[in-house]
């Protein structure tokens, strides 16, 4: 993960190292998938009648699902079953790694943090009004996601299976529902700054007049 860094078209570069089948089947799951979730954030879309929530709403549940279908997508479809597998069971070897300041672990860190940084966003948006259960809920969403990616990894031979990766997608996903709720707020104290704004424009004029 730490080609990120290195290399800021990784993303792409991996969906294109992916066969296109498998991409266009893992996309098709992960976009039901989506679906479902999010389905009454749809419902509720149409009931509003209104383009602009219909069609934000429709890019978001597809964002959704291109998210979802990144992750297999890098931690799995992406790579040669079997060629390289290293099982790291203990989480201190990394972080000994980290305190010592080697850059590569370093970067992984942060990669695999930032990783699930979306899955928060999204996982905010799905909760609603109740993001007092979104921080668990994140939680345990992405301790979930990363254990199964894991355990495949494991079970294929793909690549590193580590339990200190497990740990920093679990603390990715609250964070992106800390920045999500830091961003709603942001653009909420700007609207209301911006119409604060207009209607005192308005009222100087009419006082004008």
């Amino acid at each position: 993960m730490d080609l990120l860094f290195k290399n800021p078209n990784y993303f792409f570069e991996t969906y294109l190292s992916v066969p296109p089948a498998y991409l266009a089947a893992a996309f098709a799951v992960c976009l039901a998938l989506a679906a479902a979730i999010f389905a009454d954030k749809m419902i509720s879309a149409l009931r509003s009648k209104r383009a602009g929530t219909i069609v934000l709403t429709i890019v978001l549940i597809a964002a959704a699902a291109a998210y979802l279908t990144l992750i297999p997508a890098i931690t799995l479809l992406s790579r040669c079953h079997g060629d390289v597998f290293v099982f790291l069971p203990d989480p201190r070897v990394e972080l000994a790694k980290i305190f010592s300041g080697n850059v590569h672990y370093i970067r992984g860190m942060v990669s695999n943090i930032l990783l699930f940084v979306p899955l928060g966003w999204f996982v905010l948006w799905r909760c609603g009004r109740h993001v007092k259960i979104a921080y668990p809920a994140a939680a345990l969403t992405a301790m979930a996601m990363s254990v199964t990616v894991e355990l495949l990894q494991y079970r294929l031979g793909a690549g590193y299976a580590q339990t200190f990766d497990v740990i920093c997608n679990t603390i990715g996903a609250p964070l992106g529902v800390l920045t999500g709720r830091i961003f709603v707020k942001i653009t909420g104290w700007l609207r209301l700054t911006m119409l604060k704004y207009l209607i005192g424009d308005r009222n100087g004029d009419s006082a004008g007049r």
